[in-house]
């Protein structure tokens, strides 16, 4: 009865997390245990799998307050049983088009839209592309034909907005180049990506003029685990260990000294001294990380 609709009110919900007397916890858990029970049947049963599924999607309908409940399917990883779903129906070329296997395909998609609007953070996302996201959508959108254009409307302006919102996070973009290069490899053309293409060929460049930027900060940027003044005209830089380091520390006591290249307050290294191109008395800037 409950996988036979598609809104709930919220207090048919509180009524089955109550059922329960464990809490959200538990109807988060089974409900993606029995999705991934199902995704291990070879072939996949559309008309069994598609009611799971839409469960899910009702559990994820924004009409419903139920935080605690979305909060806990994210964190039993739901996006990526989400894309595990999609990928499975993307390489299933023995059963044939069907009913039952648009609305699969439907309420993958109106869970991944509903879940990545309520992730609350960059990681949750970032997970979601490094196990397969982006690819997974993009081969099966073509699919999305077969869906109302109501739908396809919403998914192909919506799905890549969200990620667009995550660019500034460096986190984000190292999964965002994975997921490009991925995207690369597997060839993955306007045909199969139907709908979506527009918006995802948008994302893609906003993406990759991103990454060219981090590339460029980060050429520029001393590595975490060397040692140098961040003034490009002292032309050293050390990759000794901290605790090398912290034994050549007592000869010149740490204390706050001005670089004459750039006059920042800094702590100095006997290294620094060495091979700094200034004149011997004359102390570079040299940042110790321990």
């Amino acid at each position: 009865m409950v996988m036979a609709v598609d809104c709930m009110k919220k207090s048919a919900l509180d009524g089955i997390v109550e059922a329960t007397g464990k809490g959200v916890d538990i109807v988060a858990q089974v409900a993606l245990t029995r999705v991934r029970s199902f995704l291990s049947e070879n072939p996949l049963n559309y008309g069994t799998m598609a009611p799971h599924l839409q469960l899910i999607s009702t559990f994820l309908s924004s009409n419903h307050e139920m935080q605690p409940l979305h909060l806990a399917m994210l964190y039993h990883k739901l996006l990526p049983v989400l894309v595990d779903a999609l990928k499975l129906t993307n390489n299933d070329v023995q059963s044939g088009e069907s009913p039952p296997r648009d609305l699969y395909v439907k309420f993958c998609y109106s869970s991944i839209h509903a879940a990545m609007q309520l992730a609350n953070g960059a990681a949750l996302i970032a997970h979601a592309l490094d196990v397969g996201l982006i690819p997974a959508i993009l081969k099966s959108g073509s699919r999305l034909r077969q869906l109302p254009a109501s739908f396809q409307d919403m998914m192909s302006q919506t799905l890549f907005r969200v990620l667009h919102q995550y660019l500034p996070y460096r986190s984000f973009l190292r999964s965002v180049s994975r997921a490009l290069g991925k995207v690369g490899r597997l060839n993955i053309s306007e045909e199969n990506a139907g709908p979506l293409w527009d918006s995802w060929t948008q994302f893609r460049s906003a993406a990759t003029a991103k990454l060219m930027v981090k590339e460029e900060f980060d050429q520029t940027r001393p590595s975490e685990n060397m040692i140098g003044c961040m003034n490009k005209k002292v032309k050293w830089i050390s990759t000794l260990s901290p605790p090398v380091l912290m034994f050549a520390w007592p000869i010149v006591p740490p204390r706050e000294f001005r670089c004459p290249r750039n006059n920042a307050v800094f702590v100095v290294s006997f290294v620094c001294l060495l091979f700094s191109n200034v004149p011997k008395g004359r102390l570079a800037r040299s940042p110790i990380v321990l």
